[in-house]
């Protein structure tokens, strides 16, 4: 995107620009905007920043592969009418989220999870403004992995980046490991 002025030369109605650059004031890369040329802007309400949230718990009764396709496709539907993309990673009884979207969306799908009685013991490794979707092609993307594999996971570093092993500027290298993770298995359910 080309700034010039404080508006996003995406924007070819003067006032959604002026509208934009206003609400988004000097730092425009914690927003995401999707405008493109020729277009009707969004809402406003789309130019929140987007928010992502990593967290581990454990499943209050084992779950099984019926349980987790049950709950993966209710994950599933709720997530694709708010917004929300992200993974979830299940290792017997233990998991570790990820989840991203607008902020108002991502508080209401955290809250939905915290209320949950399907686990326990949540621990929030991450909850941070971010500049871009990790996973912004799954609604709700699963894997297994090994216990070994996911406590590498829950116990790798969440906090802002100074380490070697951050794989952008404004991520932590759990993030990074992650999307990393990710990759290399490209969801299982």
């Amino acid at each position: 995107m080309l700034w010039r002025n404080g508006v996003c030369g995406l924007f070819k109605r003067a006032r959604c620009g002026d509208e934009a650059s206003a609400l988004l004031g000097t730092d425009p890369r914690q927003f995401s905007v999707l405008c493109l040329p020729n277009r009707v802007c969004p809402p406003m309400s789309t130019l929140q920043p987007l928010r992502s949230i990593v967290y581990a718990s454990e499943a209050t009764n084992p779950m099984t592969t019926s349980d987790l396709e049950a709950l993966l496709i209710s994950a599933r539907q709720f997530n694709q009418t708010n917004g929300i993309t992200g993974v979830l990673l299940c290792s017997g009884k233990q998991f570790l989220q990820c989840f991203e979207g607008h902020n108002d969306a991502v508080q209401e799908t955290y809250d939905r999870i915290y209320r949950s009685r399907l686990h326990k013991g949540i621990v929030l490794y991450m909850d941070s403004v971010v500049p871009a979707r990790t996973f912004d092609s799954w609604a709700m993307g699963c894997a297994m992995p090994t216990a070994s594999e996911l406590l590498t996971l829950a116990t790798a570093d969440w906090n802002a980046s100074n380490s070697a092993m951050t794989f952008s500027p404004s991520s932590p290298p759990g993030l990074g490991m992650l999307k990393f993770f990710w990759s290399m298995r490209q969801g299982e359910l």
